[in-house]
């Protein structure tokens, strides 16, 4: 079996790499606890799970803060204009799923990064509601603390945009496991080392 002789570039910086590893531990924080406190409901844990819960969100918060600004001030990689592949996402619906390898993000996988730090942003607003109204926790608790219809209204959505992670995460394992051994690309090092693994160009390419 042939492997493509490859490239070692260095790409992301450290603190888009720092940032992608506390957001990450965020969610999963924020995943276990959901969990945990479906587990103990009714039991005098609850309240105190559903706390932590809040704080792995506060935690998340800065992170994603902290992204959203890198991504206007940081080097080229962490841009957002690094992720922002409007005509290719068209020619995508046109049946073009094969593009060609580059520095930075793929053109591909950019799309569901933005779609899910948009269903993050939902969360996060969603979840800070349901603290208040549910559990009386968080900075809106003393506006909406006793508002119950608007807590069960967000309720929905929140549950909506859990399964959508819980998906985008499987998916993103699998592409993972799928570039590393069976295209032999190691794709997962970037966000650990910085490093990014492109096929060598052959002689005469430009």
């Amino acid at each position: 079996m042939s492997i493509t002789p490859q490239t070692t570039y260095r790409v992301y910086d450290p603190l888009l790499r720092l940032a992608h590893a506390w957001n990450a531990l965020a969610i999963i924080g924020l995943i276990i606890t959901s969990q945990l406190a479906e587990a103990f409901e009714h039991s005098d844990s609850e309240t105190a799970i559903w706390q932590i819960h809040v704080q792995f969100g506060y935690a998340l918060t800065g992170g994603l803060l902290v992204r959203l600004i890198w991504g206007f001030v940081g080097p080229d990689s962490a841009r957002w204009s690094d992720m922002w592949h409007p005509r290719a996402w068209a020619s995508m619906l046109r049946g073009h799923l094969s593009f060609p390898p580059r520095l930075g993000h793929d053109i591909r996988a950019s799309l569901a990064f933005i779609g899910i730090y948009a269903v993050l942003a939902i969360m996060l607003g969603t979840g800070l509601i349901m603290a208040a109204t549910e559990f009386q926790m968080g900075p809106l608790s003393q506006w909406l603390g006793t508002s119950e219809a608007l807590g069960k209204l967000v309720k929905e959505p929140h549950e909506v945009g859990f399964a959508l992670i819980l998906a985008f995460i499987a998916l993103h394992l699998a592409a993972l496991i799928y570039h590393r051994y069976v295209r032999h690309v190691p794709v997962d090092q970037a966000m650990i080392n910085g490093k990014q693994y492109l096929p060598e160009k052959k002689p005469g390419a430009q």
